[in-house]
Parts: C-alpha cells; sequence; structure tokens
C-alpha cells in the first residue's frame, strides 16, 4: 500500500461525506415541505375533533345534569334519615350538653356570660390569662354542642386586652355580634344550620323514633350498617351480633325482646335492648 492509496481514500471519503450531507439537507427541506403541505389541513382536521369532542362532553354534562336534578328530592330525604338517624344514634347514648372545664395552669375558670344554655347546647363566654406580656387576657368561647357530632366542642378565641375589665365592656358593647360570630364561625367550619334549627329537627327525630317502630328497626338497621360497611372487622364484634339479634327479634314481635335479657355481649346491644324494653 502506498501513501497515494491513502490519499486516494481520503478524497473518496470525502466526496461520499459530502454526498451524504447533502442527501440528509436534502430530504429535511422535503420533509418540511410535505409536513407545511398538510399544517392547514391538520389544523382544520384538529379543529373539527375538538369541536366534535365538545359537543360530546356538553351532551354528557347536560345529561349528567338531568341525571342529578332527578333525584334532588331523594338525595334530601337521604340526607334528611341520615341526620335523624344520627340524631337517634346521639339519644340512645344519652349524650346530652357538657359544661366546659376551663382551665389554665391548673386554675379553673368560670363563664362571664351565657351565649346558649340548654339541653343540647352549653355555649359561653370566657376570659382567661394568656401569658402575654401586654395583652395579658383572651376573651374566648367555649362550649359543647353534641347536636354538631364530631365537631361538638367549640371553641372561639375572640380577642386580647390588658384587663379584664376591658373585655367586660367589650362583651357588653358587643353581645350581639359574639352571638353572630359564633354562628358564622359554626357556620364556615361545619355545614350546618342553626344551633336552633339543629334542635328542632332532633326533637322531631327522636319524636319519630319513640312513636313509629318503622324508625326503631331503621335505627337497627343503620347500626348493622354501620359495622358492615363502616368499621373495619364489624362483623367479628359482638356489637354486630348483637344488633343482629335485636334485629331479627324486633321484627318479628317485638315482645320478644324480653327473651334476649342477659344475652347480649355488648355494651351497646345491652343499652339499646335496656332502651327499647323500657319504651324509650
Amino acid at each position: 500500500m502506498q501513501p497515494s492509496d491513502f490519499y486516494e481514500a481520503l478524497k473518496s471519503i470525502r466526496t461520499v461525506d459530502n454526498q451524504v450531507e447533502s442527501l440528509r439537507n436534502e430530504v429535511s427541506s422535503n420533509i418540511r415541505l410535505v409536513r407545511s403541505s398538510y399544517a392547514d389541513q391538520i389544523y382544520d382536521l384538529e379543529r373539527k375533533r375538538d369541536a366534535e369532542v365538545q359537543d360530546i362532553e356538553e351532551q354528557r354534562d347536560k345529561a349528567l345534569k338531568s341525571l342529578e336534578t332527578s333525584i334532588t328530592a331523594q338525595k334530601e330525604i337521604r340526607d334528611q334519615v341520615n341526620r335523624y338517624l344520627a340524631f337517634i344514634h346521639l339519644f340512645m347514648q344519652g349524650n346530652e350538653a357538657q359544661t366546659p372545664e376551663v382551665t389554665h395552669k391548673r386554675e379553673q375558670f368560670f363563664a362571664v356570660k351565657t351565649l346558649r344554655e340548654d339541653k343540647y347546647n352549653k355555649i359561653y363566654l370566657y376570659i382567661i390569662p394568656n401569658g402575654n406580656r401586654v395583652n395579658k387576657f383572651s376573651l374566648i368561647i367555649e362550649g359543647d354542642a353534641p347536636l354538631l357530632m364530631e365537631g361538638r366542642r367549640i371553641r372561639i378565641h375572640i380577642k386580647d386586652d390588658s384587663s379584664k375589665e376591658k373585655l367586660l365592656a367589650y362583651i357588653e358593647r358587643n353581645l350581639k355580634r359574639l352571638h353572630e360570630t359564633l354562628h358564622e364561625v359554626l357556620h364556615k367550619k361545619y355545614p350546618l344550620k342553626t344551633l336552633v334549627e339543629l334542635t328542632v329537627e332532633s326533637e322531631t327525630a327522636i319524636k319519630l323514633f319513640l312513636e313509629q317502630k318503622s324508625w326503631r328497626i331503621l335505627y337497627l338497621e343503620s347500626r348493622k350498617y354501620y359495622y358492615e360497611e363502616r368499621y373495619s372487622g364489624g362483623t367479628d364484634t359482638d356489637m354486630y351480633k348483637d344488633i343482629c339479634s335485636l334485629l331479627s327479634v324486633y321484627k318479628k314481635n317485638k315482645k320478644d325482646l324480653v327473651l334476649l335479657a342477659g344475652q347480649m355481649k355488648s355494651d351497646e346491644g345491652r343499652q339499646i335492648l335496656e332502651n327499647y324494653l323500657k319504651g324509650v
């Protein structure tokens, strides 16, 4: 092999490299031309596709809205019955409102004003020290309202000030506003009606439960469902077995409930049986 062979080889390689680059450039240019020629058609097709999809989605939304609207009344019934059952369960537990225990560094404080006090609500205003250097006292709303269910414990900070006297004067000037604040905070935190409306609804539910066998059966069915669907391993518990026994006997003949005395293995079963036997 001679040096001339080397030079000839390099020449051939450069020639082919140039041809490759030229071919690549030509092909890239042709691809751009083809893509450009179809761009308008693709755009028109995409617009047509999107319009058709939007039309289908609008028809779907309209149909869904119509279906939802068709059961609005049924949903209201379901939600109301579920609230009634929750109130009945609360009633069965004998869970009335408790006066809050407000303490600070082991010192107990007593209410300076009552916002609401009845069987279902014990809500008061308290003035307590807060540990601040300047505004040393806090005005708070503290209370217990079982009808709020999980949110029954109420604690709302109102304001701080340098003395109890100033906060007492604030209360006298703004008592109506404090009542409004209580309602606003509860309504924002929980999807609820007013405390008065909840009380009326609760008493209606309890009246139905006490007077109608169908509601007593529904209550037992709701407890059975709770242990089947909402309580992990619920069907293996004594509570579930007791509820099933109570439901089966009560449906057939409520007078036979007495036969279950001494057979209940759970606190809930014993409590329900005792209340049903008493006619509660």
